[in-house]
């Protein structure tokens, strides 16, 4: 399992497809698979 940590202001995060994403302000872009997700931490403003 698998620890997710954004820390990064005005960072979207979204799950759609099995799969969650975070999208940052600059234009990248995240992807893991839902399954091997244990805990989303959330730092700021998300």
């Amino acid at each position: 399992m698998s620890l997710l940590f954004v820390n990064e202001n005005n960072a979207v995060i979204g799950i759609g497809s099995k799969r969650c994403f975070v999208k940052y302000s600059d234009g990248m872009k995240k992807i893991v698979p839902i399954e091997t997700l244990e805990s989303i931490t959330i730092m700021g403003h998300a």
